[in-house]
């Protein structure tokens, strides 16, 4: 009997172990909240809220508590309209309300008495100030991102429209900040290796997200993923991330939300195409001394892609409208692009070790790491980290100085 009772206590432990769920912050999500009075500006319980989002037409209730308060939560970003009803009022519709990502949008409203239950359709208009949070933010959206040109359509150019962040610079493929997807080889499309700095703070400082997940590699720390900016409906910028959800930063807080499906079914193609025939030319640097145009390296860089969303319907077995979608994005990058590199060959006499020809040699001169000094005082012989200089002599054949 013992042993049964602890078996059954052993499975229910391990089937909330299973079940357990990190709790993570909803940063890709938004928030309505407010407070519901009546024309005396008393507040009022009970009253009924619905929020429905108007590309999916999916609904969330609420009711406000004694205080009068409400908070609806867990929004994907788009834009809402919202319901309150409550007996003896007209029932009050709020219509074109914007709910961006990671932020709260606060509506207060007031009912109005009215016997014949009419409705009142009232539009609503943002706040001028965020109550609602501590930190300062840049929200751009779906038509900023898609009309503003970004070089190589690399979608982290989009902090350059946030005030506040700076370039400080950094080598080819630097691990913080833009750092070029063709590594160190000279990719003209891209910013090649951009330190960022928001409000003067240390350059790289930063964290990136995407849905609500920390996008950084575990490797270098960078951008682990670079989506198209077709696929993205929102970009936020919080240049003090002073929020409990915000942590292990001391820099700024990207937020990169990604599009979802919709009732309607849509899409795009896209071609993003860059030539050398097409680019202009430098007056200054594409003649040579004699005059002569000097030919721009070949440079073909195609980026193409499609994106594709809506409802899940399968026919005769399910239909998703208002309830299931589905959204996928396709992206493909082609670079062809010719350059050069200079490199350095030993000559004859450092094949034989002597380095007496290589400039580093004649200004930094030549250190041998295999060379002991001393005795010391104790009678033993020591060897320098970085070895001991040579005066001059070549190294033979076996690496001992000749």
């Amino acid at each position: 009997m013992d042993s049964m009772r602890a078996l059954v206590r052993l499975t229910g432990l391990m089937l909330l172990l299973l079940g357990a769920m990190p709790l993570t912050a909803q940063i890709n999500r938004g928030v309505i909240e407010g407070l519901v009075t009546d024309p005396q500006g008393a507040v009022m319980a009970g009253v009924q809220i619905e929020v429905i989002a108007v590309d999916t037409n999916i609904t969330s209730r609420v009711t406000s508590n004694d205080a009068g308060s409400y908070r609806v939560v867990d929004l994907v970003p788009g834009k809402y309209r919202a319901r309150f009803s409550f007996s003896g009022f007209s029932t009050l519709d709020l219509t074109d309300i914007d709910v961006p990502a990671g932020k709260v949008t606060r509506l207060d409203t007031q009912m109005r008495v009215d016997a014949t239950r009419q409705t009142v359709e009232v539009k609503a208009e943002a706040p001028l100030l965020e109550s609602g949070a501590a930190n300062f933010s840049t929200t751009l959206e779906t038509k900023t991102i898609q009309e503003v040109p970004l070089q190589g359509r690399d979608l982290q150019q989009l902090v350059f429209l946030v005030p506040g962040i700076n370039n400080v610079g950094g080598p080819p493929g630097s691990n913080f900040g833009f750092n070029s997807q063709y590594g160190t080889f000279p990719d003209p499309t891209h910013v090649l290796g951009s330190d960022l700095s928001v409000n003067g703070g240390q350059g790289g400082a930063n964290a990136w997200y995407l849905d609500g997940n920390l996008n950084l590699s575990s490797f270098a720390e960078n951008v682990a993923v670079n989506p198209s900016p077709d696929a993205v409906a929102e970009f936020q910028a919080i240049t003090n991330a002073f929020a409990a959800e915000y942590s292990r930063t001391g820099g700024g807080v990207f937020n990169v939300v990604l599009k979802s499906g919709t009732n309607q079914l849509h899409g795009n193609l896209y071609e993003f195409l860059r030539n050398d025939a097409t680019n202009a030319r430098n007056p200054f640097t594409s003649i040579d001394e004699q005059g002569h145009l000097i030919k721009d390296r070949q440079l073909r860089f195609n980026n193409f892609g499609f994106t594709v969303g809506g409802p899940v319907v399968l026919p005769h077995v399910y239909n998703g409208k208002d309830k299931t979608f589905f959204f996928f994005s396709s992206d493909f990058t082609k670079l062809h692009l010719l350059g050069y590199k200079n490199f350095t060959v030993p000559t004859a006499r450092m094949r034989q070790g002597d380095f007496s020809e290589d400039a580093d040699v004649i200004s930094n001169g030549l250190w041998d790491q295999y060379s002991t000094v001393g005795p010391n005082a104790d009678g033993l012989f020591e060897r320098r980290a970085f070895g001991t200089p040579v005066a001059g002599n070549p190294f033979g054949s076996d690496g001992c100085q000749a």
